[in-house]
């Protein structure tokens, strides 16, 4: 009788044995992040393909343009991280103020804004700033200036979207969504086809804070749920950007 309750006993031992090597491929599997890939060790690019629209308080900015400077993207593939510093024009403020019309005012970036995209899906905004380990180090206040009927400033702070990423950072995340889409080139009796990057964000919970002679009489001058939403298409001159 011993000898019969010993066999299923061996029998689960060697399945739990078994088992083991594809539990654990299974989380190596799990760990892999996902990277930016490039064809050629150029310098990234990057526009705008909508309007770029953000909200802070009672102001509504919008921009028609974004183009990215140039000396300022990611060079090295395969990458963690795709960083552009962008320049945001045509740009126009909407103020909601209570006790007030809806006032249409002009409204301009005073400063670029960095953009560090990580293949995870969370993103670092802020202005200037150096990459550092594929992590943008020292950047600070993105300031918006609108004017026309009143004048304020719209200082946001640097920060990394959502926030949870700081600390979780291998986590998947959504601020930031990514799309590879070909174009098909001819040039001279050369054909081919040509990667690039259609780049979603949506970034939300972000601190700013209201400054100017008008702004600072406001009952609420400061808040923690500005938001960010736009689309950008990054590519790599003559060569292909991807995305696995």
């Amino acid at each position: 009788m011993r000898r019969l309750l010993l066999a299923p006993v061996l029998a689960a031992s060697v399945m739990s044995i078994a088992a083991a090597p594809a539990l654990a491929h299974k989380k190596a599997q799990a760990a892999v992040a996902h990277k930016f890939t490039g064809s050629e060790a150029v310098e990234v690019r990057a526009k705008g393909t909508s309007e770029q629209d953000f909200t802070f308080g009672p102001f509504e900015v919008s921009c028609e343009k974004a183009k990215s400077l140039k000396g300022s993207g990611t060079a090295t593939w395969p990458s963690q991280n795709l960083f552009v510093q962008m320049k945001f024009s045509g740009c126009e403020a909407v103020a909601a103020l209570h006790g007030m019309e809806e006032l249409e005012l002009k409204a301009k970036f005073l400063t670029p804004v960095s953009l560090n995209y990580n293949a995870n899906g969370f993103v670092e905004f802020g202005s200037g700033g150096t990459i550092n380990g594929g992590k943008l180090e020292g950047a600070g206040e993105v300031e918006i200036a609108v004017s026309g009927a009143i004048k304020c400033t719209i200082d946001v702070e640097p920060g990394i979207f959502p926030i949870r990423a700081e600390k979780k950072p291998e986590e998947q995340y959504e601020a930031a969504t990514y799309k590879v889409e070909e174009f098909p080139f001819e040039k001279g009796k050369k054909t081919g086809i040509q990667d690039k990057l259609a780049i979603g964000t949506t970034l939300a919970k972000m601190p700013y804070e209201l400054e100017g002679e008008f702004c600072e009489a406001l009952s609420k001058t400061e808040g923690r749920s500005g938001a960010y939403s736009g689309s950008l298409q990054a590519e790599l001159p003559k060569a292909s950007l991807g995305f696995e």
